[in-house]
């Protein structure tokens, strides 16, 4: 059950926040995870706050901190706050040029391409999906057991919602 899967992400966040002389980047982590969760329960405005909060504890760390601001990128396009979303995907388009994109750079090419929609510029949205799917079908294909690679495709949460972009916007 998904529900229990967040709900079990949340309580392991809250317990490593509540460690004593926390890192940062365990507390940017850890942040993370909460802004993921409050998205995936439709608590957009706290995952936005906890987004925010993680930036901070995540400056030395740029994946990470590419990582959460996908996240906040998606939080503030849930509220509508779209010429916010622009700027922060402006600062993921440099990082990405700056520090590839390793395992965040799906979920910053669909924070763009989300972005982009949001703000009417759907031929930009494509482009950031189709360079999304090119990174999904590049390590799609080093996957030789077919199983773990339909899984991989369809069950990964960045793939699926890749696919489900692609269907209505291509």
């Amino acid at each position: 059950d998904k529900t229990a899967k967040w709900d079990e992400a949340d309580s392991i966040a809250t317990d490593v926040l509540a460690t004593a002389n926390l890192s940062a980047g365990y507390r940017g982590w850890a942040l993370g995870i909460q802004a993921q969760v409050s998205l995936s329960r439709g608590s957009s405005e706290q995952a936005v706050e906890q987004a925010r909060a993680a930036q901070a504890s995540c400056t030395r760390l740029p994946l990470r901190l590419l990582w959460i601001r996908t996240l906040l990128v998606r939080g503030l396009l849930s509220v509508g706050r779209t010429a916010e979303a622009s700027s922060v995907c402006d600062e993921i388009s440099q990082m990405l040029e700056t520090f590839g994109g390793g395992y965040v750079e799906i979920n910053a090419w669909l924070a763009m391409a989300e972005t982009f929609a949001a703000c009417g510029d759907m031929n930009a949205a494509r482009r950031c999906l189709a360079r999304a799917r090119q990174c999904i079908d590049t390590r799609a294909a080093d996957i030789r057991d077919e199983d773990m690679r339909r899984r991989y495709l369809h069950d990964v949460l960045e793939n699926a919602r890749a696919h489900a972009l692609a269907a209505t916007w291509l």
